[in-house]
C-alpha cells in the first residue's frame, strides 16, 4: 500500500511541474506580419460576349387608305444570335454596344377588307444595334438600352387592289432587360425591346391607289450568353 502512494503521489507531483513548466514557456511569435487573408476577386462585366435568344413578337401594322384602315396583328416565335461588348466603371456603371439579328415567324391577313381589298402582313427578320447602359449589383446587371432597327417586312394587298410594299423597314429601338452571370463565363437574360419603324407611303393598283404604312414590334426575349 505505501508503494502505490508513493507512485500516486510522484505521477501528481510530475503532472503539477509539467503545468508549471509549459505556463512559462514563451507564445509563438510570428515572423514578420501574419498572412493577409485571401481576397476573392468580384465578377467583372468587362468582356466580349456572344449567344443566342428565343422570344415572342408582336407586330402591328396599320394601312390607311382614302377608302378605309386594316390593322394587321401578328403574333410569332422569334430566334436569334447576338454579340456585344461591354466595359465595367468603378462604381459599378457599365456600358456597352450590341448587334442581334433574329428570325421571326408569323403572317396575318386582315378580316375586314378595304373596298373589296385584303391585306396580308408579316415579319422575318429584325436585326438591332444598340448601345446599352446599366448598373451592376456584383452578378446582376440592370441595363436600358437603344438604337437602329432593321426589318424585313412583308406586306401585300390582294382583291380589288394588288401590290405590295417596300420591304424594307428602318426605325428605332428601346429596350429594357437584366442579365445575371450564373458562372464567370456563362450569362442568362430576360428583356424587352420596342421597335418603332413610323410611316411609309406606298402606291397599289386597283381600287385602293395610295397606302399609308404605319409599323411597330414589340419582342420579349430570355437569351444565353457565353463571355470571354
Amino acid at each position: 500500500m505505501k508503494i502505490k502512494f508513493l507512485a500516486a503521489t510522484a505521477l501528481v507531483a510530475s503532472f503539477i511541474a509539467g503545468t508549471a513548466l509549459a505556463s512559462d514557456l514563451p507564445g509563438r511569435v510570428y515572423k514578420g506580419a501574419p498572412p493577409a487573408p485571401v481576397a476573392v476577386p468580384s465578377f467583372s462585366w468587362t468582356g466580349f460576349y456572344l449567344g443566342a435568344d428565343a422570344g415572342w413578337s408582336h407586330l402591328n401594322s396599320v394601312s390607311d387608305t382614302a377608302a378605309g384602315s386594316a390593322s394587321n396583328n401578328v403574333n410569332g416565335f422569334a430566334i436569334g444570335a447576338l454579340a456585344g461588348y461591354n466595359y465595367e466603371f468603378s462604381g459599378g456603371f457599365v456600358v456597352g454596344a450590341e448587334l442581334d439579328g433574329t428570325y421571326v415567324t408569323g403572317k396575318h391577313t386582315n378580316s375586314t377588307a378595304i373596298a373589296g381589298t385584303s391585306v396580308q402582313a408579316g415579319q422575318e427578320w429584325t436585326d438591332h444595334a444598340r448601345l446599352r447602359l446599366g448598373y451592376a449589383f456584383d452578378r446582376a446587371l440592370i441595363y436600358v438600352a437603344g438604337g437602329y432597327t432593321y426589318a424585313d417586312h412583308n406586306i401585300l394587298f390582294s382583291g380589288a387592289s394588288a401590290g405590295s410594299g417596300p420591304k424594307s423597314l428602318n426605325g428605332y429601338n428601346l429596350g429594357v432587360g437584366v442579365d445575371y452571370a450564373v458562372t464567370d463565363n456563362w450569362l442568362v437574360r430576360l428583356e424587352y425591346i420596342h421597335d418603332q419603324f413610323g410611316n411609309r407611303n406606298f402606291a397599289t393598283t386597283g381600287a385602293v391607289t395610295s397606302v399609308r404604312q404605319k409599323t411597330s414590334d414589340d419582342l420579349v426575349r430570355a437569351a444565353l450568353i457565353y463571355k470571354f
